[in-house]
């Protein structure tokens, strides 16, 4: 999978907002560990992967970084020459201007050491690329909010 198709369209391979509890299990299996954070609301987790749910719907796809890799259940994949292109936030900008996708600065997700560029997907998905002191730490997609 590339990783501006996931950016673009909000989709990890077959996992997409919207999908049902059962249809994220029945691709990705039992997960590793489930919070009830709050009434209605649940988080699995997959390795770097966590999908949260709300109303037993997909609301949330976030991927984070562990190291300087993403790792992802199968069958999801990352291209892993272009995640290390761009671990670094000059980096991601420069990345994100050469596919011609355009980007913001989420003003409410940036401060003190934490930066966060903000991209609406083509499905009208609002995609949050979150740094901490320069570096990836996470790819967060859930519905837009205006």
């Amino acid at each position: 999978m590339i990783l501006q198709d996931f950016i673009a369209s909000g989709m990890i391979g077959p996992i997409s907002l919207g999908l049902s509890k059962k249809e994220v299990q029945s691709i990705l299996g039992d997960a590793q560990a489930k919070s009830d954070r709050r009434e209605g609301r649940d988080l699995w987790k997959y390795d770097d992967l966590q999908v949260g749910f709300c109303q037993d719907i997909v609301c949330f796809i976030g991927v984070y970084v562990s190291g300087n890799s993403i790792k992802l259940p199968p069958p999801l994949i990352f291209d892993e020459s272009v995640v290390a292109q761009i671990m670094r936030l000059e980096d991601m900008k420069k990345f994100l201007l050469s596919i011609e996708m355009e980007f913001d600065v989420n003003d409410k997700l940036t401060f003190d050491d934490q930066a966060c560029l903000r991209i609406v997907g083509a499905t009208g998905a609002e995609v949050h690329l979150v740094f901490a002191d320069e570096r990836l730490y996470s790819i967060q997609i859930a519905e837009h909010s205006d």
